[in-house]
């Protein structure tokens, strides 16, 4: 079953049920990705400066690593 306004323009039933959920899933997938980072950040922070240096990561380092992708289009 479809809701059509046109044979060009034709939304499937599927979509229009869906909408919401994908709304919501963007809504929270910042959130997600941010969680990510800090359990991340708090794993890398966990380390010895020795197994960081092992990773050629520098304490002062860490933050900049995690975020290093979060602002690339």
């Amino acid at each position: 079953m479809s809701v059509t306004t046109s044979d060009e323009n034709r939304i499937s039933l599927l979509e229009v049920l869906t909408a919401p959920i994908d709304g919501a899933l963007a809504l929270f997938s910042p959130s997600c990705r941010h969680s990510r980072r800090m359990k991340r950040i708090d794993f890398l922070n966990g380390l010895s400066n020795e197994q960081l240096a092992q990773r050629g990561l520098r304490r002062s380092d860490i933050v900049r690593h995690v975020y290093r992708t979060a602002h690339k289009g």
